[in-house]
């Protein structure tokens, strides 16, 4: 399984080094986050060779969305207020590939808080996702 985490701070760190150390069939792990020296020490902390790190902004779709591509499973370790934009992106995967998996789901994404506000803004929107 391959894991996209968003953002590198101490709920980020805890979720790369459970799937790294936990999650039997992980072959790899991509974090991504805004800050550079924090991906270098996740890195440098977890030293296994399934870890990639990306320096950049989540809301950036030119940068995510091939992360996403790449991803069977996203974990939002940010801000709830990013829920929408990256449910949205989530929900805009290759349909060939999720139909894999479900069929009304590209690229599963699991977020801790604010998942109502997302699913409120995507139920009716352009996208698979029918809020559920």
């Amino acid at each position: 399984m391959r894991y996209l985490v968003l953002g590198a701070g101490l709920q980020g760190t805890a979720i790369a080094r459970d799937l790294l150390v936990g999650a039997e069939g992980t072959t790899a792990v991509q974090v991504i986050d805004s800050d550079a020296d924090r991906l270098a020490e996740l890195a440098r902390r977890l030293d296994d060779e399934r870890l990639a790190t990306t320096a950049g902004d989540v809301t950036d779709e030119a940068l995510l969305s091939p992360l996403l591509e790449d991803a069977d499973c996203a974990v939002s370790a940010v801000n709830y207020w990013y829920n929408y934009t990256l449910a949205r992106l989530a929900a805009d995967r290759d349909p060939e590939r999720r139909a894999e998996h479900w069929p009304q789901v590209q690229t599963f994404v699991r977020d801790h808080g604010g998942v109502e506000y997302a699913y409120e803004r995507l139920d009716g929107a352009d996208t698979d996702c029918d809020g559920k």
